[in-house]
């Protein structure tokens, strides 16, 4: 049975998370509207969860894995359709438009190197950098243990400091350090 505060914890939940679970599911998926579909969705199947009385330790690591599943369904449900071949045919993210060609230019060359990286390295460097997740909640996430989180999050790093030694005006990049707290 459900109780006032599980509902609380649940509203907070989404008022706290949501930006953070849509960046993740954009970063993952390319496109604004499949990654708002995503974070609906996980948050009404962990709602639904929560109304059936079962009991789950770590909400924000809880929604973040429904979305994490959510997405992976999807990729194979239309595994026929790479993402490469869309981009081949002229497929386009759907970033918005920046103030300054030089910010563009950064970002569409992070971008490209952030998506060259293993997707199990490019998925725990923006669980922990971008969305600010901690690493045993990371692991919950991936269903991985924090020793494997962690050091995917390094080597992830790591991988970025090789692949991308300096931006498209010569600066050198300032990347996080390899955190793993």
């Amino acid at each position: 049975m459900r109780s006032g505060a599980q509902d609380e914890a649940y509203l907070k939940l989404y008022d706290e998370q949501a930006d953070s679970v849509f960046r993740f599911a954009y970063f993952k998926l390319l496109d604004r509207d499949r990654a708002e579909e995503v974070t609906q969705e996980a948050f009404v199947r962990t709602w639904e969860y929560l109304q059936a009385g079962k009991p789950v330790e770590n909400l924000r690591a809880f929604v973040y894995r429904v979305a994490n599943n959510i997405i992976v369904d999807q990729f194979r449900k239309k595994r026929e359709l790479s993402l490469d071949a869309l981009r081949d045919e002229g497929f386009d993210a759907g970033f918005e438009p920046l103030v300054g060609t030089d910010l563009q230019m950064d970002v569409a060359a992070v971008r490209k190197v952030i998506d060259s990286l293993d997707a199990k390295y490019r998925d725990a460097v923006l669980l922990r950098h971008v969305n600010g997740i901690s690493v045993k909640e990371i692991a919950v996430i991936l269903g991985v243990s924090e020793n494997v989180a962690s050091v995917r999050i390094h080597r992830g790093i790591e991988k970025l400091r090789l692949l991308m030694p300096e931006d498209v005006t010569g600066r050198k990049k300032e990347l996080p350090e390899s955190d793993t707290q």
